[in-house]
């Protein structure tokens, strides 16, 4: 404000100045207080020209077009006798550069939060740039906002520049928070048909203060919350027929309920320059119109080409006499829409003339207006520095050329997204019309990460004991999308040598070729029994539907038990396994380490007999499913099942290695790798694990984003497996609870997990209790 008062004063000494002196030629021009702005850019944006009159008119315009280009916070002008005229001098005061941005007083709510909220509204004010006041005052306003929404009504935002030398500045935010103010009463005026305790409880986000309303913040008053429980509100009544119902403007009455006592120790507070705490309580009382209840007469639709009429009565939800409710209404027009859209048909609208005859009865005529079909001119991507177009393109279900389908678009972006390598969530397509014709230009906007995964060292475990070890993992090999996969480990209980390739669109068909050799040498003579394996595996996958796929995968490998002190188990030399694997996944989740929503539900089947040679006969049948539901807000919830069987053939035992185990970061948090199911004692008298032939677990998971790299996890677990004598279920589930904080880096493709998991039940290789653990990847 004061920039502006500033500049109108200027236009008024131009005015003045120049009263009866309009025939005075303008001299020459000059820039006075400049120092980054070169004077040849000011006067390339000045419209007066030295020679020409003076016209205070247009020197008011160039003030003003000065003043736009937001290079200056104050603008003012100066008249000077010249030889042969008037010399026009442009006093400016150049905004400073930004160094810092800074937020004082605030504690109620995190600089964290702010700072989040600006990058999300993508209002951040660069440093090292020159500053920009519509930005600040967005930002004012954006903090203002966020002060209402955690009941802080009477908070303020103000700011101020301290400037530091060279024409820089700290902008600083200075934000009085105030008291917070809670809703105590919620009363409604006019309504007969339902009490207000009725619509009290039909309102979901705008709660009268209780017990547990904390959690959601319901009784914090938030306009847009309230918009959402206005619209509950109204189809409670549109479910009786009431469709003229109109919900007011609720009135905000704030009382002070702040004890004397309080108030003189505020005053001690105010002293010592510490904010007051106050308590405030709210009244919400909402004016309600209610109208009368109407049923539904008859019901005509003209207009339509691309679906029949007798489709639209099909689908129509009310039958002649029944009550009208505009809630069914609006969602069977919601269907019509996405059905039309589905076709192509994306400026399709359905109009309703309505008419009331005796007896509140609705007659409505609906009147169809189709447009044309809209096809796809243009398909491009933005943000893929590394990943090719190609790479990209083929996931899209659209071509150029086709009818612009939205489920066909929607499901896109989901299986580019499902990649892992290139997130679209974060930012929204653009799609343009062109104009004048019936064809749109589609930009799919994304950001790469987590494409390249190296990770070396040394370093020691219970599992694997002391061991260097190299790997390299990418998701997107060269910018191809290939998989590849690469380990050296070596250490003094294992040894590990494993290449894994994937080329999921093989010669640029859907289908995918896996190959894969390894060598592994585990010596785990603590636990009774050594293992060598070799050998290779080779896979082909394809897609029946858009987010179904089919994998066959051939495995064989040369297993060899040199020792085994386990009476459980006996020493194998030159174990040959021959199998066949074939695979079916049903995949919706948005992201294949952090999903949000969706279903991924697999069924497997593994076969290894004489007739695919080797002399190791058995059977698995492994099937598992997860589901995302969302939660309150931002929060959602993760839940997994799983379970599995093996069945040996001919009259042979498993072998260890074929067996089921559970326990650790990846299945049953809490619990010591391997150690849930059947055990017993070894020759040196320590007890082990011998796994089983049966697994089953369950995962449950409430996730709260805290940001877009960082989310808080509470958990429940669940599992065991079942030794080859017991039937299902003959032991009890091994329980854990815990919370875990999870991490997204960049040069990490999975998450990284901090996590204290306790463990509800004990055995002989896990007592009761908790203890912090750090992993990396996912439980399910």
């Amino acid at each position: 404000m004061p920039q502006l008062i500033r500049l109108r004063l200027s236009c008024v000494l131009i005015l003045l100045a120049s009263f009866g002196f309009s025939q005075d030629i303008v001299e020459d021009i000059r820039i006075q207080g400049n120092t980054r702005t070169a004077d040849d850019s000011v006067l390339y944006r000045i419209s007066t020209q030295v020679g020409q009159p003076l016209d205070p008119s247009r020197v008011t315009m160039d003030i003003k077009v000065l003043w736009e280009t937001g290079l200056f916070q104050n603008v003012g002008t100066a008249l000077v006798d010249g030889a042969r005229g008037k010399i026009l001098v442009f006093i400016v005061r150049e905004v400073p550069i930004v160094t810092e941005v800074d937020y004082r007083g605030n504690k109620k709510i995190t600089t964290s939060s702010i700072t989040d909220k600006i990058e999300e509204e993508k209002l951040e004010i660069e440093q090292d740039s020159p500053l920009d006041f519509r930005k600040v005052n967005a930002v004012r306003a954006l903090i203002s906002d966020l002060l209402k929404d955690r009941g802080l009504r009477f908070g303020s935002v103000d700011y101020k520049l301290e400037y530091l030398e060279s024409g820089t500045a700290r902008v600083v935010f200075e934000i009085s928070e105030g008291s917070k103010v809670r809703i105590d009463e919620i009363v409604f005026e006019g309504n007969t048909v339902f009490t207000d305790g009725r619509l009290r409880r039909t309102m979901r986000k705008t709660k009268e203060r209780g017990w547990f309303t904390w959690i959601t913040n319901a009784h914090i008053y938030r306009e847009e919350k309230f918009e959402e429980d206005v619209e509950k509100l109204k189809k409670r009544y549109w479910r009786k027929g009431h469709k003229d119902i109109f919900v007011g403007e609720p009135e905000l009455e704030i009382t002070d309920a702040t004890t004397d006592k309080q108030k003189a120790r505020n005053e001690k507070r105010r002293k010592k320059g510490k904010p007051p705490k106050e308590k405030k309580h709210l009244k919400v009382t909402i004016p309600v119109f209610e109208g009368q209840p109407y049923s539904m007469g008859e019901l005509t639709v003209a207009g339509n080409t691309v679906l029949p009429t007798r489709y639209y009565e099909a689908l129509f939800p009310i039958n002649p006499g029944n009550v009208y409710d505009l809630s069914k209404i609006n969602k069977w027009k919601e269907d019509l829409e996405e059905a039309h859209n589905n076709l192509g048909y994306i400026n399709y609208s359905i109009l309703d003339n309505v008419t009331v005859s005796e007896g509140n009865v609705v007659n409505v005529d609906y009147t169809v207006k189709e447009n044309d079909q809209v096809y796809v001119n243009r398909i491009t991507f933005s943000g893929n520095v590394t990943t090719r177009d190609k790479v990209l393109r083929r996931e899209i279900l659209l071509r150029e050329g086709d009818v612009f389908r939205i489920n066909y678009f929607r499901n896109s972006l989901l299986r580019v997204n499902q990649l892992g390598f290139f997130d679209v969530s974060r930012s929204d397509p653009g799609v343009s019309v062109l104009p004048g014709e019936n064809k749109v230009n589609i930009e799919v906007r994304g950001q790469e990460a987590g494409i390249n995964e190296l990770n070396f060292g040394l370093g020691f475990s219970e599992f694997r004991g002391s061991s260097g070890f190299l790997s390299f993992s990418t998701l997107n090999f060269l910018g191809r999308g290939q998989k590849l996969r690469m380990q050296v480990q070596a250490g003094s209980i294992t040894d590990t040598y494993d290449i894994t390739f994937t080329e999921p669109w093989l010669f640029d068909k859907p289908r995918g070729l896996t190959t894969r050799i390894f060598n592994t040498r585990t010596d785990f003579s603590t636990a009774g029994f050594d293992l060598e394996s070799t050998g290779f595996q080779l896979g082909l996958s394809f897609r029946p539907s858009i987010f179904t796929s089919y994998a066959v995968n051939y495995t064989f490998s040369e297993d060899s038990f040199p020792s085994n002190t386990s009476p459980a188990f006996k020493p194998i030399d030159d174990l040959l396994t021959s199998s066949v694997t074939q695979s079916l996944t049903y995949n919706t989740t948005d992201h294949p380490f952090f999903p949000t929503r969706g279903t991924k539900a697999t069924l497997s089947f593994e076969f290894a007999g004489w007739q695919s040679g080797g002399d190791n006969f058995f059977y698995k049948v492994r099937s598992g499913a997860s589901q995302y539901f969302k939660g309150f807000g931002k929060s959602f919830i993760g839940v997994n099942v799983e379970a599995a069987i093996l069945e040996t053939l001919e009259g042979q035992r498993p072998t260890r290695n074929q067996l089921y185990w559970l326990g650790g970061e990846e299945s049953v948090r809490g619990y010591r790798r391997r150690s849930l199911g059947p055990t017993i004692e070894n020759d040196d008298g320590n007890v082990i694990a011998i796994l089983g032939d049966k697994m089953f677990r369950t995962n449950f998971e409430y996730i709260i984003p805290v940001s877009d790299q960082f989310r808080f996890v509470t958990f429940f677990d669940a599992g065991m497996v079942f030794g080859i004598e017991e039937d299902w279920f003959d032991t009890d589930l091994a329980r854990s609870v815990g919370l875990e904080l999870r991490f997204s880096l960049p040069v990490f493709q999975a998450p990284l997990r901090l996590m204290y998991a306790y463990k509800l039940d004990e055995n002989a290789l896990n007592q009761k209790g908790g203890e912090p653990k750090f992993s990396i990847g996912t439980t399910f």
